[in-house]
């Protein structure tokens, strides 16, 4: 009698197993499609994409909820679509045209010619790129009072209109205009034909300006990071 009881236990456990691991993986999946969705619709409000729909909405518990109550192909389904929407509107958005993806900064910073438009994004065409929309420095903009006087220097991107995107430095010099350095760091910008493509992300660490290039190609990807040090008179690299 007591081995029954032991064997209807196991086959119990057994029987219950493949339910308990789906129901494992399901949760799993709704807790990355809810982050996923949740950061899918703060660039919808960061880019002013407008759309409104309830597959908007910017709370995880939200996407979660739903996700839970419905199956995995619908889910896929809605992220690719709000994926799709997204990319429309990042490829509108990236652009020198647009003023909302200019910046602000003090008119001597900017190129005196005109042909140069300081941006916060620009939209990578390259095949291979995953993320279409490029915003290497830092939220856009830098801003570090680099040579200590009180008053900010900046650090951000330009470009023109043959594509050509550029590093530039912009530093305060009391009682005179703001003197502009380009840097030697040239942005690889897209195309088509390329098997991968270059990223580049520029951030303050300290007081110390960090630029990592990371490679992407359909076989792996490999980086590198230089870190640069303000001198009196620009960035030098650190050895």
């Amino acid at each position: 009698m007591l081995n029954k009881q032991v064997f209807t236990i196991v086959c119990s456990i057994f029987y219950l197993l493949p339910f308990s691991t789906e129901a494992n993986n399901k949760v799993s999946y709704c807790n990355f499609y809810a982050q996923t969705a949740m950061t899918q619709s703060e660039k919808n409000i960061s880019y002013q994409c407008g759309f409104k729909s309830k597959y908007w909405n910017p709370k995880a518990v939200t996407h979660n909820t739903w996700c839970l109550k419905s199956n995995k192909g619908a889910m896929q389904t809605i992220e690719a679509n709000r994926k799709k929407l997204l990319g429309a509107c990042y490829k509108k958005f990236a652009t020198i045209n647009n003023p909302k993806n200019h910046l602000e900064l003090p008119s001597s910073c900017i190129e005196s010619q005109g042909r140069f438009t300081p941006i916060r994004s620009y939209y990578d065409l390259h095949t291979h790129s995953k993320d279409k929309l490029q915003s290497p420095v830092k939220e856009g903009l830098i801003k570090n009072d680099f040579n200590h006087d009180n008053i900010y220097d900046y650090v951000f991107i330009e470009e023109n209109s043959f594509k050509r995107i550029q590093l530039v430095a912009c530093f305060s010099r009391k009682g005179k205009p703001y003197q502009r350095i380009i840097t030697n760091t040239h942005l690889s910008y897209a195309k088509k034909n390329l098997k991968g493509s270059y990223h580049y992300y520029i951030e303050m660490q300290e007081n110390l300006l960090q630029i990592t290039k990371r490679y992407t190609h359909t076989k792996g990807s490999s980086s590198a990071t230089l870190t640069y040090q303000y001198n009196g008179k620009g960035f030098r690299p650190l050895d």
